[in-house]
């Protein structure tokens, strides 16, 4: 895992706990914290942090392949 794919990767599972929580809060029958909009968003940023992540380290494992071809 890259130095920069691992901060976006651990900012992705802060943004995906954050979803949950606020999901779970909603199903236990308390008011949510966040409305319908806002936890579309927060679902979608964290989806886009996470494929980001992904393609760093697969980036880093190729040009790493690349290198130990030569």
């Amino acid at each position: 895992m890259t130095a920069f794919a691992k901060p976006i990767l651990i900012a992705s599972l802060v943004l995906f706990v954050i979803f949950f929580t606020n999901v779970g809060i909603g199903a236990a029958g308390n008011t949510e914290f966040l409305g319908d909009v806002p936890q579309m968003l927060l679902l979608l940023a964290s989806v886009f942090l996470f494929v980001v992540g992904i393609l760093r380290c697969e980036a880093r494992s190729k040009e790493q392949d690349d290198a130990d071809r030569t």
